[in-house]
């Protein structure tokens, strides 16, 4: 039973990762596309880097 009840737990756990990942992933192209708007230009993954302090290619495998 406990067994059943980690594993359950641990799809829980997957779909709930999953789902975070996917609305991170739209949220940053939200914000990213909000952004050049507003500055009317485009903005690179370099630039966002080094205001948010995450690595580049992070930033670029939430954003592809």
């Amino acid at each position: 039973v406990i067994v059943l009840l980690l594993a359950y737990a641990q799809y829980h756990l997957i779909v709930l990762i999953i789902g975070v990942h996917v609305v991170l992933r739209f949220k940053l192209k939200e914000r990213v596309a909000d952004l050049e708007f507003r500055e009317r230009r485009r903005v690179t993954l370099q630039e966002i880097a080094e205001i948010t302090g995450l690595n580049r290619m992070t930033l670029s495998k939430l954003v592809n």
